[in-house]
């Protein structure tokens, strides 16, 4: 059952959403004081980026008759983009960072790692893993500061107008 908007002629508004007085059924039954609109969707919606853009629904009343119920008017919906706030899309670039850096979590490396430095600290001899570890630590941390640049590379893109692919380009295990 289609839901058409009920609309005051004289207010010029939308007065709400009926199943009281199915228009569309029961055309003879509808009061000639409001016009009746049948919901439309002119467009499909378009591809976008969920961090970068929101939609915004905006529906308004159009005399042209409903393609399908030409009895009708149409009570136009679209859903244009809108840019989000800067600040939104910042917080998406450092939660694709975060999801970046956890890849890097290795809890055995962290552990072998933390003994290599207590080692070190009281210089006892350490072991083949545990000099591997600090290596990979090392290399570890190149790459969790090598994501923090790009974070910051991508912010200023952003406050500068552009749209860099937010998940591209992050250092991973």
């Amino acid at each position: 059952m289609i839901i058409a908007v009920l609309y005051d002629i004289v207010k010029n508004q939308p007065l709400s959403y009926t199943n009281e007085v199915d228009p569309l059924a029961y055309p003879e039954r509808v009061n000639p004081d409001h016009k009746y609109y049948v919901p439309f969707i002119p467009f499909n919606c378009p591809n976008y980026d969920s961090r970068y853009y929101i939609y915004v629904e905006n529906a308004y009343p159009l005399n042209t008759p409903h393609p399908t119920y030409t009895l009708y008017g149409r009570w136009v919906i679209e859903y244009p983009l809108e840019k989000k706030p800067i600040a939104d899309i910042h917080r998406a670039v450092d939660n694709a960072e975060m999801l970046a850096n956890i890849t890097l979590k290795d809890e055995y490396l962290d552990y072998l790692y933390n003994s290599a430095i207590i080692k070190k600290v009281n210089e006892i001899i350490l072991d083949t893993d545990e000099e591997q570890a600090i290596l990979d630590m090392a290399a570890k941390c190149v790459k969790i500061k090598a994501n923090r640049e790009l974070a910051i590379n991508k912010k200023t893109l952003i406050t500068n107008g552009q749209e860099p692919d937010i998940d591209a380009l992050w250092e991973r295990k």
